[in-house]
């Protein structure tokens, strides 16, 4: 026969690895729930290119609500050149894949096609980790790319070229970007 101080132990060694194991679960299911709560959002990443680019925003910007602030924020992004956001949900986290069609493109990318081949680019220039295409980007990880010493030089590089004519005057004024109108009407609008 078994002493019941056998079953005991036995009783309490269950408890306790069961108590690991959960503790385990909550751990790593917390992370999980982090990192989405960490996603780059399509307004996160139009505001980040603005820095990289430095371009500046038209005043009276935190007076817009969020849509109509990221649609500002898209414009002046398109009269710089980039315009892949337009239209995009402000909210809606960014794939690393996305991200890559992107920052190849404002690096004045070639003829490579699809997302993993710009991914692959970026990756042998230094410019960011390998993950998959699908993947949420995490805000942590965007800053360490659009920071990137390398990348960041070759961003700035690109976009310092002198404006001249109406463009100029306008950014210099703050005005381009306000939806639906035009310099003057952001003016009177703000």
């Amino acid at each position: 026969m078994v002493s019941s101080n056998y079953y005991t132990k036995e009783v309490i060694m269950i408890k306790k690895v069961s108590i690991c194991v959960l503790a385990l679960a909550l751990i790593f299911g917390a992370n999980a729930f982090a990192d989405q709560d960490n996603a780059m959002t399509n307004a996160d990443f139009a505001y980040m290119l603005l820095g990289a680019i430095g371009a500046q925003l038209p005043q009276g910007i935190e007076d817009l609500n969020e849509a109509e602030a990221f649609e500002v924020m898209t414009n002046v992004l398109a009269a710089n050149g980039i315009d892949t956001l337009a239209g995009a949900d402000p909210a809606e986290p960014v794939s690393y894949g996305e991200m890559a069609d992107v920052l190849y493109a404002v690096l004045g990318g070639g003829d490579l096609q699809g997302q993993d081949a710009k991914i692959d680019y970026l990756v042998s220039r230094g410019y960011m980790a390998k993950k998959n295409a699908d993947e949420v980007v995490v805000l942590a990880d965007a800053g360490d790319i659009m920071n990137n010493p390398d990348f960041a030089g070759l961003i700035a590089e690109a976009y310092s070229e002198p404006e001249t004519g109406e463009d100029a005057a306008s950014r210099a004024a703050g005005l381009v970007g306000i939806p639906g109108s035009t310099p003057e009407e952001s003016a009177s609008r703000i």
